[in-house]
């Protein structure tokens, strides 16, 4: 591996789904597993899966099966996000991609999007360890481009999330 590179996701794939791959900054880049060559060697770097914006880095990627799928895009200061990935436009493999969430100080960076079914749970994680569990289907269904809504109030910065 490249220095300063670390692995963010590791996913199984079909041919026909898509792979969704999230940056800190609020992009979004949407492509269909089929547009990524397969990587016969150990030795192989693979290909650009999106282009970052300065000081921007990817912090996560999802694969949805259909464009029907669920996605949730949750950032550190508590907010989260749920839309349709049928709202998202499908990027090529090395865009830049779409907004995928409007950021301020008031949502703080993105930690995580997920792929979920509307009647999964959602476990929140903080840095001094605060864990909050979340129904999807209480979260509000928003528009590609919006803030969200709070997900949780916290008094730190959520760190992670993941389906439970």
């Amino acid at each position: 591996m490249l220095q300063d590179t670390k692995i963010v996701s590791i996913n199984i794939a079909h041919n026909n789904d898509y792979l969704v791959i999230a940056t800190s900054l609020g992009q979004a880049s949407i492509a269909q597993v089929n547009n990524y060559r397969l990587m016969n060697t150990r030795q192989s770097l693979g290909v650009i899966g999106c282009k970052l914006n300065k000081n921007d880095h990817v912090i996560s990627a999802a694969i949805c099966s259909s464009m029907n799928d669920y996605l949730l895009t949750i950032t550190s200061n508590g907010y989260g996000k749920l839309s349709k990935l049928d709202e998202y436009r499908i990027t090529n493999r090395g865009s830049k991609g779409v907004i995928n969430l409007k950021l301020n100080k008031k949502t703080g960076i993105v930690i995580e999007i997920l792929s979920i079914d509307i009647n999964d749970e959602i476990l929140l994680l903080s840095e001094t360890g605060q864990t909050i569990k979340i129904p999807c289907n209480q979260i509000r269904i928003t528009s590609r481009n919006a803030q969200g809504v709070t997900l949780c109030k916290i008094e730190d910065v959520l760190i992670s999330a993941s389906i439970c």
